[in-house]
């Protein structure tokens, strides 16, 4: 049975993915400079294993550097049971609807294929959904191979609340559920068997996406995280990313002029690429640079 808080909190936010081997010369974390103000940026992935803690160094330099912390979204919110309600209102049929009915036979066949693989009953997934549950699918595939732990944000969000540090958010919560709830949207066989055909490979590419995470790869995380969806779903990459990377820009610039130091926590797929924040900053004339924490 899905833990209803557990899965609000990995359902929402950017991507759902996002090696910890000891110290690393490189992370995610860059420094943003102009006129002798500064702001530290993090790329993080939203669920992590045991393993990938602790966290590279240049990510506790920006907390404890930092008076501020900003993340995507209201963190807090999604203990809200208002908020859990509404997620699961709109993802699941509320006029008797079934899975079944939704997608094409076709799609329905594969779905259920993989789900017999996986042990898990068909049925259960009835009242969702395809976007739910495509999620939660990918949910309990992550449980399986032990991404069990939060993600960068949501660890440094308890810190913060804990340690009395200010925090903030550059989007509301029913902006990612509304992304959420519009994923596949007039498409859903496609994604339904894009989710099949991705879904072997998952372990893979999660070692892959954190590795070049943790060494702050752009061009690993780029091409890991966007350049896919870029090439298949243009429309799903400006919503999810292009877009949104736009409409932050005008309070990341107001942070990066300001005397406070803050340390903005985003996905790292929001980062990279020419539409990525860091690329939006260096245009605006700041001056990016990777962290590197003192040696201890």
């Amino acid at each position: 049975m899905l833990d209803r808080k557990k899965m609000t909190r990995r359902i929402i936010g950017p991507a759902v993915l996002g090696l910890a081997f000891g110290a690393s010369a490189q992370s995610s974390v860059w420094e943003v400079r102009a006129d002798g103000n500064r702001m530290y940026v993090g790329g993080t992935c939203h669920v992590l294993r045991e393993s990938d803690y602790p966290l590279p160094r240049e990510f506790e330099t920006a907390y404890e550097t930092s008076g501020l912390l900003v993340f995507e979204t209201d963190l807090g919110g999604l203990n809200d049971p208002e908020v859990q309600r509404e997620l699961l209102q709109r993802g699941v049929y509320q006029d008797g609807t079934t899975l079944q009915e939704a997608l094409s036979a076709k799609s329905w066949k594969t779905l259920k294929r993989y789900c017999h693989s996986a042990d898990i009953p068909p049925a259960s997934l009835q009242a969702l959904k395809p976007w739910m549950a495509v999620l939660t699918l990918m949910q309990l595939e992550l449980q399986r191979l032990g991404v069990d732990q939060e993600g960068v944000d949501m660890h440094f969000y308890r810190r913060a609340v804990e340690e009395g540090k200010q925090v903030g958010r550059l989007e509301p919560l029913s902006k990612q559920i509304d992304l959420l709830a519009s994923m596949g949207e007039g498409h859903e066989d496609e994604l339904v068997q894009q989710f099949v055909n991705d879904i072997a490979s998952t372990s893979e590419m999660l070692t892959g996406l954190l590795s070049a995470w943790r060494n702050g790869d752009r061009e690993a995380l780029q091409e890991l995280l966007n350049r896919d969806m870029k090439r298949k779903h243009p429309e799903l990459y400006r919503e999810i990313i292009v877009e949104r990377n736009r409409d932050w820009m005008d309070e990341l610039t107001a942070f990066a002029r300001s005397p406070e130091t803050e340390f903005v926590l985003v996905g790292a797929g929001h980062l990279v690429g020419e539409k990525g924040v860091l690329h939006l900053l260096e245009k605006e004339g700041f001056r990016v640079t990777r962290l590197v924490a003192a040696e201890e």
